[in-house]
């Protein structure tokens, strides 16, 4: 009980943030939604187009603001280069931001049909984008996460 008392702490935590975040990037939100919980809250303040994805477990173990700064980085790269991604948010400063605690980012939120989610399709994807990333000028450690799982499980 007390582990979900935590999550639930954890989720209302993350809403207040991208809440707070938009309200002072000039958002009006009637409302969000949770789509996702777990080493990120993935959450959509609606009316508005954009998803706010703010650290959730995994910010207790991790470089969490230079990892979501890369991330950014790396993925307006590969927008800028045609490459098959999710885009930082275009209609507010994408962050990364510091709020209560938490790192709080931007992403466009872009719906695709479940026809093009197979396999075969996302396999092209993800061989489009690393050959955007053969040209990428900045730093792109090898196996983060893994060093972040190793942290957590440091048995293994």
């Amino acid at each position: 009980m007390a582990e979900e008392l935590s999550k639930t702490a954890m989720i209302e935590r993350a809403h207040r943030a991208a809440l707070s975040v938009a309200a002072a990037h000039g958002l009006d939100v009637e409302r969000t939604e949770l789509f996702h919980f777990g080493c990120n809250a993935t959450i959509r303040p609606h009316p508005h187009k954009i998803i706010a994805r703010v650290s959730g477990r995994a910010g207790g173990f991790s470089s969490h603001a230079a990892a979501r700064q890369r991330e950014l980085d790396v993925s307006r790269y590969l927008a800028a280069a045609g490459a098959p991604v999710i885009p930082p948010s275009s209609i507010i400063d994408a962050g990364p931001h510091e709020e209560d605690g938490v790192i709080v980012s931007f992403w466009d939120y872009i719906v695709e049909s479940k026809s093009r989610r197979d396999r075969k399709h996302a396999l092209d994807a993800l061989h489009k984008c690393h050959e955007a990333l053969a040209d990428y000028p900045g730093e792109l450690p090898f196996l983060h996460g893994y060093a972040d799982a190793r942290r957590l499980c440091p048995r293994y």
